[in-house]
C-alpha cells in the first residue's frame, strides 16, 4: 500500500468513526429530552403487567375455593354455612348446587326460581325439569318452541315418550322427526320410531 492510500483509508474510517459518535451523541440529546416520559411508560407497562398477572391469579384462587366448596357442600347438603359461604363467593356454582337440590327433591318452585338466572345453561336445566317433571307433554312441547333452548331434542324424546303412552302414536313420531338429524340423541329417537311403528308399548 502506498501512503496515500494508507491516508485516504484512514481518514475514511475516522469519518466513518464521527458519523458513528455523532449518531451516540444525537440519540443521547433525544434520551435525555425524553428519559422521564420513556422511563414512566416502561414502569407503566411493568405495573400493568404485574397488575394484570396478580388479577389473574386472584381470579384462578376464588373459582379454585369456590369449586371446593361446591363439593364440599355436594357431600353434606344441609350445612347452611358451607351453602352461604358459597353464595358470598359470587360464583355461579351456587345456583348449580340448587338445581341439584330442587332436581333432587323434585322441587318445581326452586326451579322456577332458577328460570330467571343469569347462567343460560342452568335457566335452560331449570325449564326443561320444570317441563319434565310435569309429565305433559304440552309443556314439553311449549319449552321447545322457547327461543335458545339447550334441551330441546331431550324434551322432544320426552314429549314422543309420553305421547306413546297415551296411544298417540302418530303425533310421537312428529315429536320424534323434529329433533335435529347431528343431535347425539338422534338414535335412541330411531329406535323409538321403529318401536311406534311396531304400535308402541304402554
Amino acid at each position: 500500500m502506498s501512503l496515500k492510500e494508507n491516508v485516504s483509508y484512514i481518514k475514511e474510517e475516522i469519518g466513518q468513526e464521527e458519523k458513528m459518535l455523532e449518531g451516540l451523541i444525537r440519540f443521547e440529546g433525544w434520551f435525555r429530552r425524553y428519559k422521564t416520559l420513556l422511563l414512566s411508560a416502561l414502569a407503566l407497562l411493568v405495573a400493568l403487567w404485574v397488575g394484570l398477572e396478580g388479577y389473574g391469579w386472584y381470579k384462578e384462587h376464588q373459582a379454585q375455593k369456590a369449586s371446593a366448596l361446591y363439593e364440599r357442600l355436594l357431600k353434606n347438603p344441609t350445612d347452611a354455612a358451607l351453602a352461604q359461604e358459597l353464595q358470598k363467593s359470587g360464583s355461579e356454582l351456587y345456583e348449580l348446587f340448587l338445581f341439584h337440590e330442587a332436581s333432587q327433591k323434585s322441587d318445581t318452585e326452586a326451579l322456577g326460581a332458577l328460570q330467571g338466572s343469569k347462567n343460560e345453561i342452568i335457566a335452560s336445566l331449570a325449564s326443561y325439569q320444570i317441563a319434565s317433571l310435569s309429565k305433559d307433554s304440552q309443556k314439553l312441547e311449549a319449552y321447545t318452541q322457547k327461543e335458545g333452548v339447550l334441551f330441546g331434542d331431550l324434551a322432544l324424546m320426552g314429549r314422543a315418550y309420553l305421547l306413546m303412552q297415551e296411544g298417540k302414536i302418530e303425533e310421537a313420531k312428529v315429536a320424534l322427526d323434529k329433533i335435529s338429524v347431528d343431535s347425539p340423541i338422534k338414535g335412541v329417537a330411531k329406535f323409538l320410531e321403529h318401536f311406534t311403528a311396531k304400535g308402541g308399548a304402554r
